[in-house]
């Protein structure tokens, strides 16, 4: 491609997306995804659905238009403390090793003061295609989330 003509195209989509995120519109042809069925290693039976790992592939501009909005909410989040300062998943500065030695520490703070302590453990692994989208929206609209990020 022509050095001259990136910078025109960059300044048009710049201003298309921005103009979409101001309206909360995502291009049905960016949501569209092509799944491709990939093995797993080492399984006795691939007849079994289990067998195999879905990988999704999106439109790249969708991919981006996403991120943007994750960006935003992500820095809304840490600016306006929308959730407890417990939570790690989906923060910025938050990692697993954070909420790893949040745990050890009130374990063995409990076990120093002669306290019993137990776990529960929850797997939530595509929980959010389980999510009631009309209900999360409502929720984040309480929070005044503006709708175009909701």
């Amino acid at each position: 491609m022509l050095k001259w003509v990136w910078p025109i195209i960059r300044t048009e989509l710049t201003t298309l997306i921005q103009k979409w995120l101001a309206r909360g519109y995502h291009p049905q042809q960016w949501r569209r995804a092509i799944a491709v069925a990939l093995r797993k290693p080492n399984k006795p039976d691939y007849s079994k659905p289990r067998a195999y790992r879905l990988i999704t592939l999106l439109e790249c501009m969708g991919k981006l238009l996403e991120k943007i909005v994750a960006h935003r909410l992500t820095y809304m989040i840490g600016c306006y403390k929308l959730i407890v300062g417990a939570q790690c998943g989906g923060r910025a500065n938050h990692a697993t090793t954070d909420a790893l030695l949040s745990f050890v520490h009130d374990v063995q703070t409990a076990w120093n003061h002669s306290k019993v302590t137990s776990a529960l453990t929850f797997d939530i692994k595509g929980y959010f295609d389980f999510v009631n989208h009309n209900r999360l929206i409502a929720e984040m609209q309480k929070q005044q989330i503006p709708l175009e990020l909701s």
